[in-house]
């Protein structure tokens, strides 16, 4: 919980240097997940509430909650705010939450966030805005209008890390060795519409085997990775409770390399709540004995005429990450993915303003492998 700390931290006091009064009455932390940010706002305000679409988040985060006379978890899965009326936060805040969503799905849901602000509130939400290769990238890094074949979606995955303990809530460093066992190049870049660009991925299962949490950390590939070729990637994983950590490759919009067929990367954890006593740690390397999930091959693969059609229409991108975000670990074991999407910066001025808010200040950053991230601060 110690990063949640630093980053509420870190936005409260940029807030103070813009000269935007932040009244200590109620917060909202959008995507709130195990309650990472959550627990930190209520160090600053009197009543604060998580809202998030998994359950098993939710319920993490009231199994760790430190203050639950003044803290709350909703879950919501509709796509809107609908069980908060006008004008419920003097503050709110969402980081890497609206760029899993569907650009149309996002902007709505910016709306909504602007509805449930006080008119005395402030909104601080973070959503990508744009992303460019530079000249130095050219010779190695690609991307591609369409997606790879399921013969080219293998990994082999070898770990290495330094320990297996965590708190709930923790976040720990992954170090993996990935190889390309597949017949074709993985791009490392995004397509023009910011999809099926490969990165490395994680969740966590129960001992069982089921999914706890379905998606969690992501690290892209810095260069293109050739067939048989190979490459370390660090990944920052956020402990949620469960015990098995599970990293596999995947492909934007399109499934785990699970999903058909290639064989992940496990690892034991031993994640412990506040004040529990550690049990005895298994070595990371272990194999779990643990079932593998049930998968169908995904709908892009089972009817691929039926998905062009969609994408010609344009309906495609849409209906998948509507999917994803209201059907998120709802059928354990059935992967989704999480788009990396983006809103242009103009896009998110223009919504504001229709929503007869005041952008009070705008910070963008640039990410690794040239991903720019936006910052807004906004009032009414």
């Amino acid at each position: 919980m110690a990063t949640g700390v630093e980053e509420v931290d870190n936005i409260l006091r940029e807030t103070a240097e813009l000269r935007i009064a932040v009244p200590p009455r109620r917060a909202l932390d959008f995507g709130c997940g195990v309650g990472r940010l959550t627990q930190a706002l209520c160090r600053h305000f009197d009543h604060c509430d998580g809202v998030d679409v998994a359950t098993s988040m939710i319920a993490a985060a009231r199994r760790i909650d430190a203050y639950p006379d003044r803290c709350s978890y909703h879950l919501n899965r509709s796509p809107d705010l609908r069980l908060f009326s006008e004008g419920s936060f003097s503050f709110i805040y969402s980081s890497l939450v609206l760029q899993h969503m569907h650009p149309d799905l996002a902007c709505r849901y910016i709306r909504e966030l602007i509805r449930v602000l006080a008119g005395d509130g402030v909104l601080v939400f973070q959503i990508p805005t744009a992303g460019h290769s530079s000249a130095s990238d050219a010779q190695t890094s690609s991307c591609y209008p369409h997606p790879l074949p399921e013969s080219a979606l293998r990994a082999t995955i070898a770990v290495s890390m330094a320990a297996s303990r965590a708190s709930a809530g923790e976040q720990v460093l992954i170090t993996a060795t990935v190889e390309n066992s597949g017949t074709c190049t993985w791009p490392s870049s995004p397509s023009c519409n910011a999809r099926y660009r490969i990165q490395m991925a994680n969740r966590w299962l129960t001992p069982q085997g089921c999914v706890y949490q379905q998606d969690d950390g992501r690290c892209p590939l810095p260069r293109d990775l050739a067939p048989s070729d190979r490459i370390e990637l660090t990944l920052l994983a956020t402990a949620p409770g469960a015990q098995i950590l599970e990293l596999d490759m995947v492909p934007e919009d399109v499934c785990w390399f699970q999903a058909v067929g290639s064989t992940p990367a496990r690892l034991w954890f031993d994640v412990l709540t506040p004040g529990s006593v550690s049990t005895p740690i298994i070595h990371p390397t272990h194999t779990p004995p643990v079932p593998r999930p049930i998968m169908r091959r995904p709908f892009r693969y089972r009817w691929p005429r039926t998905t062009d059609l969609l994408e010609r229409l344009r309906l495609w991108g849409c209906l998948r990450s509507v999917r994803g975000w209201f059907r998120r670990d709802v059928r354990a074991g059935v992967s989704v993915s999480m788009d990396m999407c983006e809103v242009p910066r103009c896009t998110s001025e223009n919504l504001i303003r229709d929503c007869h808010a005041e952008l009070r200040a705008a910070r963008t950053e640039i990410w690794d492998a040239g991903i720019h991230s936006t910052r807004y601060w906004v009032t009414k």
